[in-house]
């Protein structure tokens, strides 16, 4: 009898090596997983990211290979392995006992080009040859992870296994992990495995610099340096600092310690620091303006330039290297112009000022071969005389002069300091001094350039604007009534913004202001060719024409008013007028309490200029055309004044009323002409002397 079942068991073994070996195979084709991408941490050894090829099957006990060699493998998840392999990699490996080694080629299978950062997914399975026993594996104590020739195959007692030779391994945590090998056939079929209970150890973790969070198995452990309490085996580490290469290894600690795991971090983020002459001069670093000359920047290019109004910008761009400081030094070219004053009675007293700063006192007639270029103010005085404070623009390569003519009589203490220069727009708001802007001429993109905005808003296209004069604040109800007597808007308050006006009514107010200023007035109307009752406010003909070259008050053009909203010459490319956050810069309906606000509560823009985006909507002189942009890039300069036709006035900015995105800086509207609308006020500028 014993010889009879030596002889079946040998007949068995010779049947089992006799079968042919079973064969895996490809179901499908490759699928793109184009919501994962390759964390940025897992890369080969050129540094390149790593793609990721996520291998499904029903079959366990899978190892693989590659024509370039396999990163790492992600065996987490049940039936799937994630291979990280290098970027263009073509052939994937894939073995198991038992079966024929398969290979998949990743053209064939779909994959064209395996690029960085990509994840795709092959599912495979395989035709069994040879039958699967089923075998009972009891562990002590119960519960513990089972692990089959480095296959996790779950916490049960019952599985399958091919005949043959296999490695078993088990592990719990507390536990000293339990091997052994292994062979199954019809007459082993049961194996025990009892596991020594072990004690926790001290973990030390440590990096350079400190405070690295600390994750071990995917949970956050705090912060480096730390001592921890765990059980010997193998765990994930991950350390993460900002501006830091992450770290991730798997660790082992062990029963006989040290235990200790310490780390010197890569640094990726460079320190810059930028040295300038004049030492005012605004920086920008991809755009973006600085506060500090100090920043601290990530690897690679970056746009460097600086600004200043009296000197020629510098632009360069910069390659920083990983975790190296830098220092970018720049001495801009000055820009100059000449100015000669003369001053009336010959010893009278002068001081230059450029905003708070005194550029020069002298006594007398005084010439400048080379002074920078920019807005000065001139202070003239002499006992006996009354002062005069006077304003002077420099540019250059130009020659400014001037006589200044005292007249006999005391000055009030503190007068002309409190006075409007006399060459300068004195609109006054809420006794605001300084209140007209200059606007540096320049080039600039008209239009939509964040890509979101509706057709009217494109195509985007280059215009050149002329310099000119733009009040910082929307025109108020008060200096509206003192010069129309009469206030019509809906919403009131002295230092609110005036609406429910017409645009014949906001021609009329920049005529009056520019006569009560002693400047030319821009719109000639001919009272003959205009119809109007003051009384019900009704327009029945509207002619007038347009002298562009009159110094007085006047509504901005539509490509004047998109370029100061965004920042003229000192633009920084933001969505609303000053700011990415358009809370920070506008009044509009989910701040504005539906009502208008005094101008001046929120910031200004670059220019430093208040409520371009928000608060009244603002009037263009142009008439609307949805297709003039179309036209304007094509002949950017055919209609200096926009359409030469329509039947709706441009409006632009948003409104107090509206959402958000009507308050970008590219969005445009319109408004009829003759009737007053509650939302629509209006800022004025001037020509440029």
């Amino acid at each position: 009898m014993k010889y009879r079942l030596l002889a079946i068991f040998l007949i068995l073994i010779a049947c089992l090596s006799a079968q042919e070996l079973s064969e895996m195979r490809v179901v499908g084709n490759a699928q793109r997983l184009g919501n994962e991408m390759v964390s940025h941490s897992i890369t080969d050894a050129n540094g390149e990211i790593c793609a990721g090829v996520v291998i499904v099957s029903d079959l366990i006990g899978l190892t693989f290979d590659s024509y370039n060699g396999v990163v790492k493998v992600d065996q987490s998840k049940p039936g799937e392995s994630t291979l990280y392999v290098s970027p263009g990699e073509r052939v994937v490996q894939v073995y198991k006992t038992g079966f024929k080694p398969l290979k998949i080629m990743l053209y064939d299978s779909g994959i064209r080009t395996l690029e960085s950062g990509q994840v795709w997914k092959i599912e495979i399975t395989g035709t069994v040859k040879l039958d699967m026993i089923p075998i009972v594996i009891n562990t002590d104590p119960e519960g513990a992870s089972i692990f089959l020739d480095d296959e996790n195959i779950g916490t049960g007692t019952t599985f399958k296994a091919v005949p043959g030779k296999h490695r078993l391994r088990v592990e719990m945590q507390g536990y000293a992990t339990g091997e052994k090998e292994i062979e199954v056939d019809v007459d082993h079929i049961l194996f025990d495995i009892k596991l020594q209970e072990i004690s926790q150890q001290i973990v030390t973790i440590k990096s350079v610099p400190p405070g690295a969070t600390i994750f071990l198995n995917n949970m956050q452990e705090g912060q480096t340096d730390k001592q921890l309490l765990r059980y010997p085996g193998i765990y994930d580490l991950r350390l993460m600092l900002e501006k830091y290469r992450t770290v991730e290894e798997k660790i082992t600690i062990s029963e006989n310690g040290p235990n200790t795991f310490a780390y010197t971090l890569e640094k990726l983020a460079a320190t810059l620091t930028v040295q300038v002459v004049p030492a005012d001069a605004e920086i920008y670093l991809n755009s973006r303006k600085l506060d500090s000359n100090v920043v601290e920047i990530s690897p690679g290019m970056h746009k460097l330039e600086v600004r200043h109004g009296s000197y020629e910008s510098e632009s360069r761009t910069i390659t920083a290297p990983k975790g190296q400081d830098i220092i970018e030094r720049f001495t801009l070219k000055a820009k100059q112009g000449r100015f000669i004053v003369v001053v009336e009675p010959m010893d009278a007293s002068v001081t230059m000022l450029s905003g708070q700063k005194i550029v020069s006192s002298w006594t007398g007639s005084k010439e400048f071969d080379q002074i920078l270029t920019g807005e000065y103010q001139l202070v003239v005085n002499k006992s006996g005389y009354k002062e005069q404070t006077l304003l002077v623009r420099i540019d250059e390569d130009q020659t400014k002069s001037m006589t200044v003519v005292l007249e006999k009589g005391e000055s009030t203490p503190g007068t002309a300091a409190q006075e409007k220069p006399k060459t300068a727009p004195n609109i006054q708001i809420r006794g605001s001094e300084g209140n007209m802007v200059f606007v540096q001429g320049g080039k600039f993109m008209m239009g939509d350039e964040f890509g979101d905005g509706v057709n009217n808003e494109r195509p985007v296209h280059e215009l050149t604007i002329k310099s000119f004069y733009m009040g910082k604040f929307e025109v108020t109800q008060q200096e509206w009534e003192s010069l129309m007597s009469s206030n019509p808007s809906s919403i009131k308050g002295p230092q609110l913004p005036v609406t429910n006006i017409t645009f014949l009514e906001m021609l009329v107010f920049c005529n009056r202001l520019s006569e009560q200023h002693g400047l030319q007035p821009v719109y000639k109307m001919d009272t003959n060719k205009v119809t109007y009752d003051w009384r019900s406010r009704s327009v029945q003909r509207m002619e007038w024409e347009y002298d562009e070259f009159a110094n007085g008050y006047r509504l901005p053009l539509e490509k004047e008013w998109e370029y100061a909203a965004k920042g003229g010459a000192m633009a920084t490319h933001t969505k609303y007028s000053g700011s990415n956050n358009i809370d920070d810069v506008a009044w509009f309906s989910t701040n504005s309490q539906r009502k208008t606000h005094p101008g001046g509560e929120k910031q200004p823009n670059e220019l430093g200029i208040y409520d371009m985006s928000g608060n009244a909507w603002e009037a263009c002189y142009d008439w609307y055309d949805r297709a003039h942009y179309t036209r304007q890039s094509k002949a950017p300069d055919k209609y200096p004044q926009g359409p030469t036709r329509g039947n709706r006035r441009i409006r632009r900015g948003g409104g107090y009323s509206d959402k958000g995105n009507t308050c970008t800086v590219s969005y445009r509207h319109s408004f009829s002409p003759a009737k007053p609308s509650n939302v629509v006020g209006l800022r004025v500028v001037r020509n440029a002397e």
